[in-house]
């Protein structure tokens, strides 16, 4: 089993506008990231709860140098923005759902 640190888009929208308008910058890269760790099947689950679609699981090998486990150290982010918090990933789940449903 696997897992992320999932953002979603919006929020990583919304902190990049907020680091122009306040002209923010690093000198190294920043983790856009705020330390929630998902399973894939947890996020399969999700989608398929919020779509209401079952969805197929295929089951392979593990990849060869595949990370297993990724949690982002968010410590540069909560510097300049201390404020900012992330969708729930239902919330974000729901709102991808809905614009691919309007669009395709």
């Amino acid at each position: 089993m696997q897992s992320r640190d999932f953002t979603y888009v919006g929020t990583v929208c919304d902190v990049i506008a907020k680091a122009l308008v306040q002209r923010t910058s690093s000198d190294s890269p920043v983790n856009l990231a705020f330390g929630v760790r998902t399973t894939v099947l947890e996020l399969l689950e999700s989608i398929e709860r919020l779509a209401g679609v079952r969805v197929e699981r295929v089951h392979t090998d593990t990849r060869r140098g595949d990370v297993k486990h990724s949690q982002a150290d968010n410590e540069l982010l909560r510097g300049p923005f201390a404020g900012i918090t992330a969708a729930p990933l239902d919330s974000g789940l729901q709102s991808t759902i809905d614009l691919m449903r309007t669009t395709i």
